[in-house]
């Protein structure tokens, strides 16, 4: 059976005080989904915003009750956590994993379904660091040196994956609420424990080539978010080597 038999999507966006971000991103996938065979929601999760994140769903949520909704609890608990939640709330077979400032354009969700008519039980994830012919992306050159040397430190917690930290990841949505109910890291560093444990399992997983474009507004500080997850990373190999996660 061919994935498109059963293909549906969730797609997961996390927002922290997005509210300037989120409605070109909103616009531009629902134009994009409504015009899809297949069926689809997307789930806002706020993630303790302060400012009007839920209000800006709301004229989405009205003109597509059936497939636009939010998740909300009130106080802000990290983007990891924030995914989770979005991820236990899906309802279709696929959980696409995107960020707020649309810096993938959702379209390339459609680069991955090679590897889902190869395996449909792959995780599929988008890389900036995989090169492809017809990919565009424009990335700060900070970026790309803190990346670098943040996928080096990673090289025995996810080996043979090359960038664990774009926002664009797809994941039948079985194995992503295993990985959910499995998660300790609430931050930024979700990335890494999910590709950890899938690993660990013996799952595949696929780096596709991406586009990427920065947008301005990003919640990450260079400096301490990359201590943080460096911090993050330690904690994932010392719970691992000590079989604190159950995997399989």
């Amino acid at each position: 059976m061919m994935f498109e038999d059963f293909f549906s999507l969730s797609l997961i966006i996390p927002a922290y005080n997005e509210a300037e971000r989120l409605p070109p991103t909103l616009a531009h996938c629902v134009a994009y989904l409504s015009q899809q065979p297949y069926q689809w929601e997307i789930i806002v999760v706020d993630d303790g915003s302060s400012d009007a994140t839920l209000a800006v769903v709301e004229p989405y949520k009205q003109a597509y009750p059936e497939n636009v909704r939010t998740v909300n609890y009130g106080c802000n608990k990290g983007k990891g956590y924030a995914i989770g939640q979005g991820i236990l709330s899906a309802t279709q077979a696929y959980c696409l994993l995107y960020d707020a400032d649309g810096a993938v354009p959702i379209e390339d969700v459609e680069r991955f379904f090679p590897a889902l008519r190869e395996n449909p039980e792959v995780i599929v994830i988008g890389s900036r660091n995989v090169s492809a012919p017809d990919i565009a992306r424009t990335v700060k050159w900070y970026r790309k040196i803190i990346g670098r040397s943040f996928n080096r430190l990673l090289g025995g917690v996810t080996p043979g994956i090359i960038d664990t930290q774009c926002g664009f990841k797809l994941l039948p949505t079985v194995k992503a609420k295993h990985l959910a109910n499995l998660q300790q890291e609430q931050g930024f560093a979700f990335d890494v424990e999910y590709l950890h444990l899938a690993l660990k399992s013996g799952w595949q997983v696929v780096e596709c080539a991406v586009n990427w474009h920065d947008v301005a507004g990003s919640k990450v500080h260079l400096i301490k978010d990359s201590w943080r997850m460096f911090l993050s990373v330690q904690r994932i190999a010392r719970r691992s080597a000590k079989g604190d996660y159950t995997t399989g």
